[in-house]
C-alpha cells in the first residue's frame, strides 16, 4: 500500500535535538556527494517507506522534470530498490545496508583515485618549472596547526639536506595533543624520505639547563636510537629553525607577550639566507652535546 503524503519535508524535521551533535544528515550527505535534489527525495522516501515518484515530488518539492534522474543515482548508490512496474514503485532500502554501500561506494571511488595518483604527480612534474633561485619567496602560517600543515610538510620536499633547530621546551609547553599527534605523523612521513633519499638530516635540541634527561628523552621517541649520530642537544638560547637544501629556512615565531609560546612560523626561499642560517647552524651542532645512550 502506497502512502499519500502531500506536506513537503521541512527543515524542522530534520533539526537535531539538544540531544543531538550539531552534524545533520542533509550535511553528511553532501560529504558522500549526493546533490540537494538527490538528498530532498531521499529524505522523503524514508518515512514513506515505499511511493511513487509524485508522492516523493509532493513530500520534497523535487520538480517532476528531476526526480527521475535523482531516483536513478539513489538506486546507483544502494540507498533504494526500484520496482519495475507502471508507474515506478521505489523502496528504502534499510538504513544500515544503505550506510555501508555508501560507504562501499566511497571508497571504491577513493581506490580508483589512488590509482591514478603516481600518473597524476608524474605528468604535473613535467609542467612544474623549479621556482628561480634568485627569486626569493615567503609565507606565513599562524599557530601550531597552521605550521604543522603549512610549514613542517615542507620538508618532505627535501632532497640534499635538512637541519632542524628545535625547542623542546616550546613543544612541551604549547602545542595540544591533537597537533603533536598530527606533527608525529608528519615526522614519520619525513624520516620515510630522509631514508629513502638519502639525505643528510640533523636535529639539534634546545633545552632548560638541567633539563637535557627529559630533552633526550622526548628526541629519541621522536627519532629512535637509529637517528643518535644525528643528533645533538643544547642550551644556547636561538630561535627554533629548519633549513632545506641551503634554500630555505623555516622560522618558528614566539609570541612577544609570551615567549614561551610559538605564535606561528616563517618559510622564506632565499638562498643567501638560508647558507647564512646554515652556517649558524654548524658553528652551534659542533658544540652541541652528543645523545648518551646506555649500553
Amino acid at each position: 500500500m502506497v502512502v499519500h503524503v502531500s506536506s513537503p519535508v521541512t527543515d524542522a524535521e530534520m533539526t537535531p535535538t539538544s540531544q543531538e551533535p550539531l552534524l545533520d544528515a542533509r550535511t553528511i550527505l553532501e560529504d558522500f556527494g549526493l546533490t540537494k535534489y538527490e538528498i530532498d527525495a531521499y529524505l522523503a522516501l524514508l518515512p514513506l517507506g515505499i511511493a511513487e515518484a509524485k508522492d516523493i515530488c509532493q513530500r520534497s518539492g523535487v520538480p517532476t522534470s528531476k526526480i527521475y534522474d535523482a531516483m536513478s543515482r539513489l538506486e546507483s548508490l544502494g540507498l533504494l530498490d526500484v520496482q519495475q512496474s507502471r508507474p515506478k514503485k521505489y523502496m528504502a532500502r534499510d538504513v544500515s545496508t544503505a550506510i555501508q554501500r555508501l560507504q562501499r561506494k566511497k571508497e571504491q571511488e577513493f581506490e580508483a583515485i589512488r590509482e591514478k595518483l603516481p600518473v597524476l604527480e608524474t605528468q604535473l612534474a613535467q609542467r612544474a618549472r623549479t621556482p628561480p633561485k634568485d627569486s626569493p619567496f615567503w609565507s606565513v602560517a599562524i599557530g601550531w596547526d597552521e605550521f604543522v600543515d603549512k610549514h613542517l610538510a615542507k620538508a618532505m620536499e627535501a632532497s640534499e639536506t635538512y637541519f632542524s633547530v628545535v625547542d623542546h621546551a616550546a613543544i612541551e609547553t604549547t602545542a595540544s595533543p591533537e597537533v603533536l599527534e598530527r606533527a608525529t605523523e608528519m615526522v614519520d612521513a619525513i624520516k620515510r624520505n630522509i631514508r629513502k633519499q638519502h639525505i643528510d638530516f640533523r636535529l639539534l635540541v634546545i633545552h632548560e639547563e638541567g633539563a637535557f634527561d627529559s630533552a633526550q628523552s622526548w628526541a629519541l621517541d621522536l627519532i629512535g636510537k637509529a637517528g643518535a649520530r644525528n643528533t645533538r642537544f643544547t642550551t644556547q638560547k636561538t630561535q627554533s629553525f629548519h633549513v632545506l637544501d641551503k634554500e630555505g629556512v623555516i622560522f618558528l615565531i614566539p609570541n612577544p607577550a609570551r615567549p614561551a609560546q610559538t605564535l606561528g612560523s616563517v618559510f622564506v626561499t632565499d638562498t643567501d639566507l638560508a647558507e647564512e642560517i646554515h652556517e649558524d647552524f654548524e658553528e652551534i651542532w659542533r658544540a652541541g652535546r652528543r645523545l648518551e645512550l646506555a649500553d
